[in-house]
């Protein structure tokens, strides 16, 4: 059997890796790796398919003889949280996160609110594969509801308060973040101004909040004169900013300003293979050190816990928060975005003062099927540029010009592909050489 998971949990189109049959064998899986016993909280975000493979999930739990409560939509970030607080024996959530609205998929959290390990993804895998039957009649499991997101809200707005109000504008991509975010910032006294903020299955914009989908958001803040404008994935697990002028700010420079943050001296932060030589300046610069892993927020979440972090994250806006939790948290990172801001800088003026490096990322279209063959080429290639080899996650290229890193997507049939140096022209010229290598039949 193929393996199911990727960096973020199984993820498809509905009706191929997505259906309710594999969701069903998924379930009676989970049972039998709890003991088939426990509590399951599980929620949703707002995908059309999300309430069939939600049933099929809960259907296999049941079966296995776990006790289910069902908290409807939620965003990724407010399960984990509450899968811990609430003593569960573990959480999942069936979404994408990011991906369009034909597909969708399952994660898993362990009781302590940290992502399931790989470890024990393939345990589950391999569970899914030997077709564990059900327990008998008399102790098949019961289900019930539960409404946490006063929970979440609570915790977070007895931990944090605003010394003064900010005009917000928050894009929800009609995901979970809708029923949420605009009221908890509301509740942290600044005046929201909500965009595609009713949850549906039918998003306004590309769920993904890439500079291309936020259009909206970067005329709205310029229109109504916010001081921020926030927008979220499909599940929340991510957050990205638009400045006071309307401008997207650049993910490395967003995650290097939220890492300098919450470092102090000593401290460690925990950032991917993929990400500035930014975040090592900033974080350098306050005492504190930073340790990088392979992409994905389940090796950040590792490596945070293995070095006490004080903060990981990844230039994507998946950030997380080691001592609220370990699940990346696109609505606690909003907050921590407005207490940046308290500092009375602008945010334009805060991510404009940080070092400048010329990073530029690219995609290339390869099917799965034909990966290893296409990263092994990369890896001949970079034998041979003279520079530091690192197959930590890909390919990763350090020269006196700069780096360059290529990794194969752990969701999609994809090959990602960063350069970041000091000129352009290299950058330009090393970026159209790997894409001519991969693109290469």
């Amino acid at each position: 059997m193929s393996r199911l998971f990727g960096t973020s949990g199984v993820r498809g189109l509905w009706g191929e890796r997505a259906s309710p049959s594999l969701f069903l064998e998924l379930g009676k899986a989970l049972a039998v790796h709890l003991g088939n016993s426990g509590r399951v909280l599980v929620g949703r975000d707002t995908r059309t398919t999300g309430e069939a493979l939600q049933a099929a999930l809960v259907s296999g739990l049941l079966a296995g003889g776990c006790k289910v409560i069902q908290v409807g939509v939620v965003p990724t970030p407010v399960l984990a949280f509450c899968t811990k607080l609430l003593g569960a024996d573990a959480g999942a959530i069936v979404t994408a996160s990011h991906n369009p609205p034909q597909y969708n998929g399952v994660k898993f959290w362990s009781a302590d609110g940290m992502a399931f390990t790989p470890e024990e993804e393939r345990r589950i895998e391999d569970l899914v594969e030997k077709n564990p039957k059900g327990v008998e009649w008399s102790k098949v499991g019961e289900t019930g509801e539960a409404n946490i997101l006063p929970v979440y809200s609570g915790e977070i707005l007895s931990r944090f308060s605003l010394g003064r109000s900010f005009k917000v504008v928050v894009d929800c991509g009609n995901g979970a973040a809708s029923l949420i975010a605009p009221h908890l910032l509301r509740e942290l006294g600044c005046e929201v101004i909500s965009l595609h903020s009713h949850p549906s299955g039918f998003p306004g914009r590309e769920l993904e909040p890439l500079p291309s989908n936020l259009q909206h958001l970067e005329e709205g803040v310029k229109q109504w004169g916010a001081d921020l404008g926030i927008a979220y994935d499909g599940d929340a697990d991510r957050v990205v900013a638009v400045d006071e002028k309307g401008r997207t700010v650049e993910g490395d420079k967003l995650l290097a300003l939220v890492a300098g943050q919450e470092t102090k001296k000593g401290d460690t932060v925990v950032t991917t293979v993929d990400a500035s030589r930014v975040i090592e300046d900033v974080v350098e610069s306050r005492g504190g050190r930073v340790v990088r892993t392979k992409v994905g927020d389940v090796s950040v979440a590792l490596a945070c816990r293995e070095h006490c972090a004080s903060f990981g994250g990844e230039e994507c806006g998946a950030w997380i928060f080691p001592k609220i939790h370990l699940a990346p948290d696109g609505i606690l990172g909003s907050v921590v975005l407005l207490k940046i801001l308290e500092s009375g800088k602008s945010l334009s003026q805060l991510w404009e003062e940080l070092p400048n490096y010329a990073i530029r990322r690219e995609k290339v279209y390869c099917p799965e099927n034909e990966k290893a063959e296409r990263m092994e080429r990369i890896l001949q290639t970079a034998e041979k540029m003279g520079g530091e080899v690192s197959t930590v996650d890909g390919v990763r290229v350090s020269m006196p010009e700069g780096w360059i890193l290529v990794r194969p997507s752990g969701t999609e049939p994809l090959i990602r592909i960063t350069v970041e140096g000091k000129e352009e022209k290299w950058i330009r010229e090393t970026m159209e050489k790997i894409v001519r290598i991969l693109a290469t039949k």
